[in-house]
C-alpha cells in the first residue's frame, strides 16, 4: 500500500473532476466496480445535463470565460438567439461525451506525474498537489502528482511501465473504487516488441539520412493508429470478460490475450523513443484468432 500525501489550499481551486470513458469503465468493472455504480453516475450525470447553468460551468473555460454563465446571472432571457446558440453548442457536446462515456467522477482528477526532484519520498510514498499553492517547493507546476524513485523500481515503472514523460495518473478518493481496490503485483510486461536494427545517424550517408526522417515521420502516424485499434481491440476482449462467469475457463484466456494487447498498446505509444515498431498485423491476428474461437464454439 502506499503512503499518499495530499497538499492543499482553500484559497484556490482544484484542477477539472476527472471523466470516465469507455475503456475506463471496462478497466474498472474488470477490476470488480459494480456496474450499478456506473449507471447511478450517468443517471445524476443526465439529470445535470437537463441544467443549462451546470453545462455552461463544466465548458466555461471553453467558452469563451463562460459567457452563457455570464449571460444567464445576468438575467438575459433564455429564449435570445445568441444565448441559445451557446447552449445548444454545449449541450450537443455533453451529449456526444456521454455517448462515449465521458461521465464526471467526484473526488477524482487527472493529474501529470513526475520524480521527486527533492529525493525526499521512500519508495512506498507519493505526494499529490491538488492546489496551485505550493510553487516555492516545486516550481511553477499547479497540479501534480509526485513519485519516489528509490527502490529496485521507481513507482511510475511499476504502474504500466510509466516513465515521467507527460503521463497522467488518476488520482481518486472515490468510495466505490476506493473500497474494491486490490493490492496487486507491479507492472511486469508479458509480450515484448522487437527492437529495431539502425544505424547511428553518423553512419549514414545524406539520401540515407533523409530516407529515414521520412520514413520516421510515417512510421509515427502508423503507430497512432495502432495505438487506437489495440485499444478497440481491448474494450472487445473486456466486454466479453465481463460477461463471463467467474469460474469460466474462457476468462484465462481471454486475460492473457488483454495482457498482450497492453503491451503492444505501450510499445506503440513509446514507439518514437523506443524505436521499436508494431505492426497492425499483430492486432489483427488477435483480433481473428478470437473470431475464430467465438465462431468454433
Amino acid at each position: 500500500m502506499l503512503n499518499t500525501t495530499f497538499y492543499s489550499s482553500f484559497y484556490t481551486r482544484k484542477p477539472r473532476k476527472a471523466n470516465l470513458s469507455k475503456n475506463l469503465i471496462a478497466l474498472l468493472t474488470v477490476g470488480g466496480v459494480p456496474k450499478e455504480y456506473f449507471m447511478t453516475l450517468l443517471n445524476k450525470t443526465l439529470q445535470e445535463a437537463q441544467n443549462v447553468s451546470l453545462i455552461g460551468l463544466n465548458y466555461g473555460q471553453m467558452n469563451d470565460n463562460t459567457t452563457s454563465v455570464e449571460m444567464i446571472g445576468s438575467g438575459i432571457p433564455m429564449d435570445k438567439p445568441y444565448l441559445q446558440h451557446c447552449m445548444s453548442m454545449l449541450t450537443n457536446k455533453e451529449w456526444k461525451g456521454l455517448r462515449g462515456g465521458k461521465i464526471p467522477v467526484d473526488d477524482s482528477f487527472y493529474l501529470i506525474g513526475t520524480a521527486d526532484p527533492t529525493k525526499t519520498l521512500e519508495c512506498d510514498e507519493v505526494c499529490v498537489i491538488l492546489y496551485p499553492a505550493m510553487e516555492e517547493f516545486v516550481g511553477d507546476t499547479k497540479y501534480g502528482i509526485f513519485f519516489s524513485t528509490k527502490g529496485r523500481r521507481s513507482m511510475g515503472s511499476e504502474i504500466t511501465n510509466g516513465d515521467f514523460d507527460g503521463d497522467l495518473y488518476c488520482v481518486s478518493q472515490t468510495a466505490a473504487f476506493l473500497d474494491h481496490f486490490k493490492v496487486s503485483k507491479p507492472w511486469e510486461r508479458t509480450y515484448f516488441t522487437p527492437s529495431a536494427l539502425s544505424k547511428k545517424p553518423s553512419e549514414l550517408s545524406h539520401d540515407e539520412l533523409e530516407k529515414e526522417l521520412v520514413t520516421q515521420i510515417f512510421a509515427t502516424q502508423r503507430q497512432n493508429m495502432v495505438v487506437g485499434k489495440s485499444t478497440n481491440s481491448f474494450l472487445t476482449f473486456a466486454d466479453q470478460y465481463i460477461v463471463l462467469r467467474k469460474d469460466d475457463a474462457e476468462k484465462h484466456r481471454l486475460e492473457e490475450k488483454m495482457l498482450k494487447l497492453t503491451g503492444l498498446y505501450y510499445d506503440a505509444l513509446d514507439a518514437g523513443k523506443s524505436r521499436k515498431t508494431v505492426v497492425e498485423f499483430d492486432i489483427v491476428i488477435l483480433s481473428l484468432s478470437e473470431m475464430h474461437a467465438f465462431w468454433g464454439n
